[in-house]
């Protein structure tokens, strides 16, 4: 805009200067006046152009040496972009991996423990059971019979035998033998076992 300015004021002053009273100058002094102001505004216009160019130029060569700073600057941001991801994935594997392992051995830890607590359940209830059995149970038992009362250690068998042997199944508790069943359950035994009396007089006692 201020070259612009200036040649058109070098223009207006070429101008003033062939009107009013020098009206009486030849032709041929019009005609070098017109020339020289041509030679100006020509050569003033080439000035104006040259100064374009630098500036044009100047521009291009800054907005190159803006890139050549500023691409590099794009590839290292994008570098530590990919490493600080890659750290991040890494550390969120390590995360999980020691989760899982906590939880393995938490799981771990607990089955113990309920192994650990089942099995004194177990232990408990067995004492339990065996308390009942001796609280209850009589040590000896006398089966009274016609041809003689049979006695038998009711405590013995117990330890050998479980209840339902003799009780058949459900809470064991007091039960009638007769002749047929008494000898089906307790002599035939003994002969099977290859223990214990099998002669009449060896279990009845008058």
């Amino acid at each position: 805009m201020t070259k612009f300015l200036t040649v058109s004021a070098i223009l207006f002053v070429f101008v003033l200067s062939g009107c009013g009273p020098s009206e009486e100058k030849t032709t041929t002094q019009d005609t070098s006046a017109k020339e020289t102001v041509a030679e100006k505004v020509a050569e003033t216009a080439k000035k104006a152009t040259e100064e374009v160019k630098e500036t044009a130029q100047a521009v291009v060569d800054k907005a190159v040496e803006l890139e050549e700073k500023v691409e590099p600057a794009i590839k290292e941001a994008v570098k530590d972009t990919k490493e600080m991801a890659a750290q991040t994935t890494e550390s969120a594997k390590e995360m999980m991996a020691d989760a899982k392992q906590a939880t393995k051995e938490a799981v771990d830890t607990a089955a113990e423990k309920a192994t650990v607590a089942a099995t004194a359940t177990t232990m408990a209830v067995d004492k339990v059971v065996e308390s009942a059995k001796q609280a209850v149970s009589p040590e000896t038992v006398v089966l009274e019979a016609s041809y003689g009362n049979v006695t038998f250690s009711h405590g013995t068998h117990a330890e050998s035998y479980d209840c339902n042997v003799c009780h058949g199944d459900g809470t064991p508790a007091a039960f009638d033998l007769d002749k047929e069943k008494g000898h089906a359950l307790c002599k035939d035994c003994h002969k099977q076992e290859g223990a214990g009396p099998t002669g009449c007089k060896e279990c009845h006692k008058k």
